[in-house]
């Protein structure tokens, strides 16, 4: 928590995975904690950029998981702003997204022929 800037928002995966402000960050972290056993997050290859006091990542990552003793992998996007406050570089903004598994290599729209 002590990375995250107090007007933090982002999303998750689920469709209730919307946070805004820093309580609902940490109310968000707790319950993914308390739903598994062990939880690590792996960033993948990825891009930064900035400039001034803002810079921004998009890259792939891999969050993995046992839950009920079950081991679970979900390979994903994030995205990420960051600002600077002082010395430090908080996250402002994030976004973890799974592609979505009806839209087919080559095709810009789900089921498309």
């Amino acid at each position: 928590m002590a990375t995250a800037d107090e007007e933090f928002f982002g999303y998750g995966s689920g469709p209730d995975e919307e946070v805004y402000g820093k309580d609902l960050l940490r109310a968000q972290v707790e319950r993914d904690l308390s739903q598994s056993d062990r939880i690590s997050m792996i960033l993948g290859p990825g891009h930064v950029s900035g400039k001034g006091d803002v810079a921004w990542y998009a890259g792939s990552c891999t969050i993995e998981a046992t839950v009920e003793g079950q081991d679970v992998r979900m390979e994903g996007r994030i995205t990420a702003v960051l600002k600077k406050v002082g010395e430090r570089w908080l996250i402002a903004m994030s976004h973890f997204a799974m592609p979505f598994g009806g839209q087919e290599t080559g095709q810009s729209w789900p089921e498309a022929k």
